[in-house]
């Protein structure tokens, strides 16, 4: 997986409550934004499968955001906002 090239830092949180007979809820939040939240068992299998999701996920988001936050800044929506 190739971290994706952005402009802009982040601040990047991965948090785990843990749930008696569940596993734990993990969270992932980007800049106070949840991006991913999931139940994991505690077994090595299914623990790596949920890292995958998360990994993508968070990519996923990364990524967009940096092209709202482009698309945002173009000449299409420069000007004086007089009609």
């Amino acid at each position: 997986m190739e971290t994706p090239q952005v402009e802009t830092s982040y601040t990047i949180v991965v948090s785990e409550k843990p749930m008696p007979s569940l596993g734990a809820l993990v969270s992932v939040t980007i800049n106070d934004i949840l991006v991913f939240q999931q139940f994991v068992q505690p077994r090595y299998d299914i623990m790596e499968e949920k890292v995958h999701q998360a990994l993508y996920t968070s990519m996923e988001y990364l990524v967009n955001y940096e092209e709202i936050q482009r698309s945002l800044q173009g000449d299409d929506l420069s000007g004086t906002g007089i009609y």
